[in-house]
């Protein structure tokens, strides 16, 4: 229940649908000071075949998603999103971010590939402050397609 508080907090209903289409998706967030960094990477074929249509994303067992949004003071914000992702061989791709706007949310979608038993090695960079630091945001996660 928690994350539906967050996600409707949040305010998309389009990122609500996103990210609840399957009780596998889970949440994550950390703090930077004001910020907080809210992240999550799952398989595509969790999204709704609308949501994917509507977003022109691809739903297929060999593609992942990222979804970031960042929040100040419990608010959306837009930031400057960079990132890649490296599997354990070694291969590093650059991850390319589509902004989602909404009414009342702001979040940040990046696509990429993934095998059966997958894990990934995520590198993200986070300004929301064109002056102030950018803020690093790593993390490892499995994949298995459906």
């Amino acid at each position: 229940m928690a994350i539906l508080n967050r996600l409707t907090q949040w305010g998309g209903v389009a990122l609500l649908a996103l990210c609840l289409t399957s009780p596998a998706v889970a949440e994550q967030k950390q703090q930077f000071g004001a910020y907080e960094v809210h992240y999550n990477a799952f398989n595509s074929t969790f999204l709704q075949p609308e949501i994917a249509s509507q977003y022109h994303l691809v739903r297929s067992k060999e593609r992942g998603l990222l979804n970031i949004a960042v929040l100040k003071d419990g608010k959306p914000c837009k930031t400057m999103i960079s990132g890649s992702v490296k599997n354990l061989a070694g291969q590093r791709v650059t991850l390319t971010f589509q902004e989602i706007t909404e009414p009342s949310a702001v979040y940040y979608l990046s696509d990429f590939t993934i095998s059966n038993d997958d894990t990934l090695e995520f590198s993200i960079t986070v300004r929301p402050d064109p002056q102030g630091a950018p803020h690093e945001l790593h993390f490892t996660q499995t994949f298995f397609r459906d």
